[in-house]
């Protein structure tokens, strides 16, 4: 095979030629084929007995997805060398060289699969951009798990734990993000936000003298992560997450002003007051506007700046 169609497919075995009896491609609505088949021109060795092989005519033509060309996904169509034993009568197909046995994707696509991951896009999109399935993506990016050094052996004094949506390509939706609160740097990603999970990644990955050393852990206010924030943080203090009481205190004021407006009404005076001036409720009493006065409908057009507005709101219960 020419270095120019080894550098194409990204298929770098010297065992592979071009197939005479077929054209060099074969184009396809969605995709072409580069026909090849594969020529040993050495015996090989039985690895039963050791003897020398024989060829035993080809295999039909698999298909090897390599990287696009013309931007339609290429595939290297190989009829394989198929070899028998005279000796101990067994057959055997070697491997391709750069395509792992029993697979239809060359490494080559794979490696530019991982790479693809430094940028901010998502797995679907990554998919289709190879013309391979989301798992095949999920299982290259779970390739490189023991390459990285994803975890620190060593834990700061002040963490964050919080939970995020992680999509449907694992088993659990939600999964938990650990970060070193003072750098909010990202120390790990952990892959379910469960108890048992949550328990056996810290057990398995952080000695107890190491989680001795946390001193705070910031959280928000499920209940079930207080108890085991205690059990595998003996001498950490649990902060609650700011984002997370700010958000409790304006579901309780909502609910709050809705039960109000139901006690008087909806279309009571009161009613409409507290349904059209909602947001001035929910705002900071430091940034209400108390400079500019404007007429108000539901206070008989009186002249009143916000602050105004939001006490005598709250005259009425």
């Amino acid at each position: 095979m020419s270095n120019n169609i080894k550098y194409i497919t990204g298929i770098k075995d010297n065992h592979i030629i071009l197939d005479k009896s077929k054209d060099k491609f074969s184009e396809f609505a969605d995709f072409t084929v580069l026909n090849c088949v594969q020529n040993f021109n050495s015996p090989k060795r039985c690895p039963n007995c050791g003897f020398n092989m024989v060829k035993n005519g080809k295999t039909p033509q698999v298909l090897i997805l390599c990287p696009k060309m013309a931007a339609k996904p290429l595939y290297m169509g190989i009829r394989k060398q198929k070899f028998i034993c005279k000796n101990c009568h067994s057959t055997r197909v070697f491997p391709i060289l750069g395509v792992e046995e029993h697979c239809s994707i060359s490494n080559y696509v794979k490696q530019q699969i991982v790479v693809n991951f430094k940028r901010p896009t998502s797995m679907k999109d990554t998919a289709f951009e190879y013309s391979v399935s989301s798992n095949t993506v999920q299982r290259c990016l779970e390739s490189t798990e023991d390459t990285l050094n994803r975890v620190k052996k060593s834990l700061p004094n002040a963490i964050a734990l919080d939970d995020f949506n992680s999509g449907t390509n694992i088993t659990d939706k939600m999964s938990m993000l650990l970060i070193n609160a003072d750098t909010h740097e990202t120390i790990d990603v952990i892959q379910s936000r469960r108890d048992a999970a949550l328990r056996s990644y810290f057990l398995r990955h952080y000695s107890r003298r190491e989680r001795q050393k946390v001193r705070f852990v910031i959280v928000d206010l499920y209940q079930p992560y207080r108890n085991l924030i205690h059990d595998l943080f003996p001498n950490a203090k649990i902060i609650a997450d700011k984002y997370h009481v700010v958000l409790q205190v304006s579901r309780v004021l909502q609910s709050t002003r809705i039960a109000v407006i139901r006690k008087f009404g909806l279309r009571s005076h009161e009613g409409r007051a507290l349904k059209r001036y909602w947001k001035l409720l929910m705002k900071d009493s430091t940034e209400l506007d108390f400079m500019h006065f404007n007429r108000r409908p539901n206070f008989k057009h009186s002249l009143l700046c916000d602050e105004d507005v939001v006490n005598r709101l709250l005259e009425m219960d």
